[in-house]
């Protein structure tokens, strides 16, 4: 099967289980999610593909949104697909059945009831796809984001995907004024929902933020390792008034920025609370800075109990226009730096201060301070 027609359905269903850049996933967990097609939709992409070579090859957004136009028979590979998934139902079988459908086939009929199935069936799924299908590659997103927003009758979905596309709008099709009018929906329509059901944050908090980061993204090149880290002070949630780097002479400091919300920044908290462990007593300092906002103090402070993040939290309350993540260009997370707190040279960052890499960073640079 040629390769770019099943980078599709492939990224549907990987990112549907949060199979996102930087997470971690082999290439043999790659290869089993792609090995989970059914047999029966497998054979279907094959002669899809056949009939339309025009999907087999790299396509823009609106490239694929022209071709979509063009495919006059979509509609018959959709019934099809549709019950391969009523034959998988709750299932990542039926998943990547139904996302095909809207994906390939979203002006077809047969995709309002794709639509159904995926509202009734992987609700608690769709926040996940809506933060992975937003990157280049996925040229679909656009018009799946839309199909959702039009044909499903949940409302924490529909709101999801308009935030969703906003971003893909934004990021991927450079075409501001739909995203920003995408936002002022999420504004008046969806205030108080939540991102997801794990998450803290709301759609309409992080819409303000969206908006605020577009219309000042701020200037200044990203921090490099050698360069000096930016200095600052800050009251901790626990009262305490933090100077960086004053109050950390003498330590090795990993400076953490995250959010309850970041599904990612999430799964690295016990990275770092067995690295506080391992590295207790000698030298090492974890400062985290979290970009939730404001309305999220409460939650933020009883996660942190919960997590048992026993290391000083520095709330942000402002996402992204959080005075530290400013000064640290941060444009991402989780997004961590390790810094010599003697010199307040930046040491270490990005994938070395992740996972099981973390670990054998800051060994290696605590090992270097212990040299005369």
């Amino acid at each position: 099967m040629n390769a770019g027609w099943k980078l599709g359905v492939y990224l549907t269903a990987c990112m549907a289980l949060a199979l996102l850049p930087g997470c971690g996933r082999s290439s043999s967990a790659r290869n089993q999610w792609k090995d989970e097609t059914p047999p029966a939709l497998a054979a279907l992409e094959r002669e899809f593909a056949a009939a339309h070579p025009e999907f087999t090859k790299p396509l823009s957004p609106e490239q694929w949104a022209e071709a979509v136009r063009k495919c006059a028979d979509a509609d018959a590979y959709a019934r099809r697909a549709l019950e391969i998934a009523d034959h998988h139902t709750n299932s990542m079988a039926g998943l990547m059945a139904v996302s095909w459908v809207i994906a390939y086939c979203p002006q077809s009929a047969s995709c309002t009831r794709a639509v159904e199935i995926l509202t009734r069936d992987h609700a608690d799924t769709f926040p996940r796809q809506c933060t992975a299908f937003v990157q280049p590659s996925v040229s679909y997103a656009d018009g799946y984001f839309q199909a959702v927003i039009e044909r499903s009758t949940n409302r924490e979905m529909r709101g999801q995907a308009t935030l969703a596309r906003a971003r893909f709008r934004a990021k991927i099709m450079r075409d501001q004024s739909t995203a920003e009018s995408l936002l002022a929906e999420v504004l008046t329509n969806y205030a108080g929902v939540r991102v997801s059901k794990e998450s803290m944050a709301t759609l309409d908090e992080l819409a303000k933020a969206d908006l605020a980061e577009w219309r000042d993204p701020g200037s200044g090149q990203e921090l490099a390792t050698g360069q000096k880290a930016p200095e600052f002070a800050a009251k901790a949630m626990n009262g305490q008034m933090i100077h960086f780097p004053e109050d950390y002479k003498g330590k090795l400091v990993l400076i953490d920025f995250w959010a309850t919300w970041c599904g990612p920044c999430v799964r690295e908290i016990p990275t770092l609370a067995k690295a506080e462990k391992q590295f207790r007593g000698q030298r090492l300092e974890i400062l985290s800075v979290s970009l939730d906002m404001a309305s999220s103090g409460e939650r933020l402070a009883q996660f942190v109990k919960e997590q048992r993040m026993s290391w000083p939290q520095i709330f942000g309350r402002k996402y992204w226009e959080s005075e530290v993540a400013r000064r640290y260009q941060v444009k991402s997370i989780p997004s961590a730096f390790l810094v010599d707190g003697n010199s307040g040279v930046i040491l270490a960052k990005g994938e070395e201060m992740r996972g099981e890499q973390l670990a054998v960073t800051i060994k290696r640079e605590l090992e270097r301070k212990r040299r005369p």
